[in-house]
């Protein structure tokens, strides 16, 4: 396991980030920078939060050179993503003897110097985290935000407030969660994923289990007990403060009842340990975004937060970027981009758009060969909910198709077409050619949800007509 290095905010003059691009790692600039820090940072390619990192005083330049990394820099972050091995600036910090941190160990230290609030779990962890920061928002508590998704309401990834509240999603998917520590902590859910990291789920429990025991005694753990990985969790937590929610598990402390959905509102009722709290009302549509919203019931009730500003910061969430998130209208179609890329989670956005009652259309990307062939069979059975099933290319993220020789779109296509003869599967290897099969294939008024974590998000860009989206 990784060390805790101890680091105090307000030693940290200048801060230098490599990889400073990626959605963590800008979260943590964006911060420092509120703080009135000098910040500095390279990535391989320019994004629109390079852009508006640089527009809020950051030094950015997109190449790795040793030159890009000042002298009086005291401070050198890093993210898993990048490689140790001859990185120009790496090496100079290391020469000049500047202190290098993963982005966990910073995380760390502002979660530590504020009254915190860790959301984590395998699915969900953005929504909730948006979810906690617009009520602390709306009831007046200017939190610090640091979310790993583009928050609509509030156009960016990262809150800068002046307030001892923040807010941040924490990756269960990389080790370092185990160095982390909060005030609070919320877990949505527990299931397999990320086996490029953990050999099995065991090992996933034996991190989230030293997670909590970082906590400070006093500290509150808020828990979904419908998940069977949480409830397996649950049993190896004794001793300490723990508040469950949950929908079928109705033994739960808060039992959420009554749910009405359209295909864009969400209304519901929740019992606090037997007794009426109130009805809460959100405009987004999905079971899994009603649960996420307990548990920052839950945590806010516990922060002091009245009923009244709970249900103004859940009427005013309105999702966060390629999550369900509604692209466009056209031509009598919906058009979604979603990030789903786990079995579960395509699911879950399925059951979302069957509350429209219309022909679904899904273009679906993999993100990761190991994952794919982790969950073939899974990934196979979950698109049941679709009407036309699209697969195109394995997004690599890193990983190479020669490693894994077997595990390709089409098999998967094949596989999707065993378990549902009677659905339209289709296997196009690019983007490109699925943007015309869509053109020339039109089915009226249906829904079309181009689906992954990779670069398929394009996709939707190029099905409005917007063909600078080609990346």
């Amino acid at each position: 396991s990784m060390d805790l290095k101890d680091i105090s905010l307000n030693n940290i003059n200048k801060a230098h980030f490599i990889g400073i691009g990626g959605i963590g790692m800008s979260a943590l600039a964006f911060a420092l920078l509120a703080k009135g820090k000098k910040v500095t940072g390279t990535d391989k390619k320019a994004s629109n939060i390079t852009d508006k990192l640089i527009e809020m005083g950051a030094k950015v330049n997109i190449d790795h050179n040793e030159k890009n990394l000042d002298d009086d820099t005291n401070i050198v972050v890093v993210s898993t993503a990048i490689n140790n091995t001859n990185n120009p600036e790496l090496e100079k910090a290391n020469r000049l003897n500047i202190p290098i941190y993963h982005r966990a160990d910073l995380l760390n230290a502002f979660l530590r110097s504020h009254e915190s609030i860790a959301v984590t779990g395998t699915h969900g962890k953005t929504s909730t985290s948006a979810m906690m920061s617009q009520v602390l928002y709306e009831a007046n508590l200017n939190p610090t935000a640091l979310v790993g998704g583009q928050i609509i309401s509030f156009g960016t990834n990262s809150l800068a407030g002046d307030s001892n509240y923040l807010v941040a999603e924490v990756d269960e998917s990389d080790k370092s969660i185990n160095k982390l520590s909060a005030s609070y902590a919320i877990i949505t859910n527990l299931e397999s994923d990320h086996l490029d990291h953990y050999k099995d789920f065991n090992e996933i429990l034996s991190v989230m289990k030293q997670f909590i025991d970082n906590i400070p005694k006093d500290g509150k753990i808020i828990i979904c007990k419908d998940s069977e990985g949480n409830r397996e969790l649950l049993k190896m937590i004794t001793d300490r403060d723990v508040i469950t929610y949950g929908e079928k598990e109705k033994s739960s402390d808060y039992v959420v009842i009554d749910i009405e959905q359209t295909d864009s509102s969400s209304k519901f009722k929740v019992l606090e340990r037997g007794v009426l709290l109130g009805e809460f009302f959100m405009h987004i549509a999905g079971k899994h975004y009603i649960h996420n919203a307990i548990s920052v019931i839950i945590c806010s009730r516990l922060l002091g937060i009245s009923v009244e500003d709970i249900k103004k910061g859940l009427v005013n969430y309105q999702g966060v970027k390629r999550r369900f998130e509604r692209v466009a209208d056209k031509d009598g179609s919906i058009i979604i981009d979603d990030y789903a890329h786990h079995p579960t989670e395509i699911r879950a956005t399925l059951s979302t758009s069957g509350l429209f009652k219309r022909h679904v259309t899904v273009a679906f990307q993999p993100h990761r060969f190991s994952r794919t062939k982790a969950f073939m069979e899974e990934f196979a059975k979950s698109f049941e909910e679709a009407d036309r099933v699209i697969l195109t290319d394995v997004y690599g993220a890193g990983e190479k198709q020669e490693d894994y020789p077997e595990i390709t779109s089409e098999n998967l296509a094949k596989m999707v077409k065993s378990y549902y003869p009677n659905k339209e599967v289709y296997y196009l290897p690019s983007l490109e050619e699925i943007a015309t099969f869509m053109e020339k294939n039109k089915v009226k008024d249906e829904i079309i949800i181009t689906m992954g974590a990779g670069t398929i998000t394009n996709l939707s860009k190029m099905l409005i007509g917007d063909m600078h989206a080609i990346a």
